[in-house]
């Protein structure tokens, strides 16, 4: 079998050394899990050809700075470090992998612009109490649990009914604000902030707002399965029509 082809997002221009590495992170979790990682940049002019014509068969979205406000039509009241092209092109890449069912697997900014797609909004910031620490501190991953809802794909995959992850955003998804059709499967422990979203009508649309990639974490390789899951829907996708 043909490793599935991965398309893998990112900030335009020349990325930092950190997020470099960061980048790469992703890469090394696609090819451990057998599939061929391809680097996406906002320089692309997307349409459902131009994903055709390079043969991606899987996509990832990456972390990363927030989202521009007005793309959920609110002000900015607490965002930051905003790219509009790299809203742009991950939005236009969303819509157009979303018409050919290609599978999509959502990391944290990723999360968080699939959601927005999806006719979704974010909250801006999440003060301190209510809400626990969900952002790093000095670079290092926040830590917390949240509950899986059963009858999920993440919840068949991980096999528990709680899991600790790492945390590294300071907005968030709450129920209330989660886009249509997408369903939550994973909540922040005793909070109203989604952490797993999938779109049951699609062959494989997952977001999570933690970071499976960052092995280097204390989660260790714990969430390896759900890499290991989308190369096998994408080389099923990319399989005989």
């Amino acid at each position: 079998m043909l490793k599935p082809r991965i398309g893998v997002t990112r900030k335009g221009g020349t990325p930092s050394q950190t997020q470099k590495t960061a980048y790469q992170l992703y890469h090394t979790r696609v090819e451990e899990a057998a599939g061929d990682a391809v680097e996406l940049s906002p320089t692309h002019k997307i349409s459902r050809e131009w994903i055709h014509e390079q043969s991606i068969q899987g996509l990832i979205m990456t972390g990363g700075g927030d989202l521009n406000p007005l793309l959920y039509g609110e002000q900015n009241r607490a965002s930051r470090n905003i790219d509009d092209q790299r809203d742009r092109f991950e939005i236009e890449l969303l819509r157009a992998a979303l018409e050919e069912d290609i599978p999509v697997f959502a990391i944290c900014r990723g999360f968080q612009i699939l959601n927005v797609a999806c006719g979704g909004k974010l909250l801006q910031d999440i003060i301190t109490p209510p809400y626990r620490q969900h952002a790093a501190t000095d670079g290092v991953s926040a830590e917390h649990e949240i509950e899986l809802a059963k009858d999920s794909r993440i919840h068949a995959l991980l096999r528990k009914s709680s899991v600790t992850v790492n945390s590294r955003h300071h907005q968030a998804v709450t129920r209330q604000m989660l886009g249509c059709p997408l369903v939550a499967t994973a909540c922040s422990l005793g909070e109203d902030i989604v952490e797993a979203i999938e779109r049951p009508d699609k062959t494989w649309f997952v977001g999570v707002q933690w970071h499976p990639e960052r092995i280097e974490d204390n989660i260790k390789d714990s969430f390896q399965v759900l890499f290991q899951d989308f190369i096998r829907a994408a080389a099923e996708w990319a399989g005989p029509k």
